[in-house]
């Protein structure tokens, strides 16, 4: 369930066509830049009821659904 939200969510940022269940390197390889995680957090919070604190913000929590199911759990 919350893999497919993730998925939803990514692909309303991502325009691109990406196996996002494969792909591992959301933002080394260019799918997400800067901008678009800053988009990405906001969906994620309003979708899940979230706050992510950009403090101890760490841009490899993005790269994969898998790393942002982590992230998304630990709050």
């Amino acid at each position: 369930m919350v893999e497919k939200k993730i998925i939803k969510i990514l692909e309303t940022v991502i325009k691109e066509k990406v196996n996002f269940k494969k792909q591992k390197k959301l933002v080394s390889n260019g799918y997400l830049d800067s901008f678009s995680v800053l988009l990405l957090i906001s969906k994620i919070e309003q979708t899940f009821k979230i706050k992510i604190k950009l403090d101890k913000f760490d841009i490899n929590c993005f790269n994969s659904v898998s790393s942002i199911k982590k992230l998304i759990s630990k709050k």
